[in-house]
């Protein structure tokens, strides 16, 4: 787990060594100034690419932003839309484990999946196999 001040590091390093240059097509673009020890000069530039820019902007809102829960009927329609998706992908079988890593888009506990998943199995939305653990769709 992150520390909670790696964001306040993070951003006023890049107060300091980032700038918004404009390209030769007029498009923003975002630099970093790479600078080395011991007296921190600079030693070059180098433009970040937009899935470098949106990866830094989620380690801010991760470290800044609470996760947020979702209210049980959110979570169900959650699950039912994560389900429905490996349905048209040609998934024919589940398992609590490929659930839990789709828990942050949930908004749930591991506890409350696994009661929902007992009702889904109770409403007849899944269907339990031999194996333990693995669930038709």
């Amino acid at each position: 787990m992150p520390q909670p001040r790696n964001a306040a590091v993070l951003t006023a390093a890049l107060r300091s060594w980032a700038t918004t240059t404009r390209d030769p097509d007029g498009h923003d673009v975002a630099r970093v100034e790479f600078r080395q020890a011991p007296d921190w000069a600079p030693v070059g530039k180098t433009p970040l690419t937009g899935q470098q820019v949106d990866r830094l902007l989620t380690i801010l809102r991760a470290d800044l932003i609470p996760p947020r829960r979702n209210t049980p009927t959110q979570a169900a329609a959650a699950v039912d839309q994560i389900i429905a998706e490996w349905r048209a992908e040609g998934r024919t079988r589940i398992r609590p484990t490929d659930l839990i890593g789709q828990l942050p888009r949930i908004g749930q506990t591991r506890a409350w999946l696994a009661q929902h998943l007992t009702h889904l199995v109770d409403s007849g939305y899944l269907h339990e196999t031999r194996r333990p653990g693995t669930y038709r769709l």
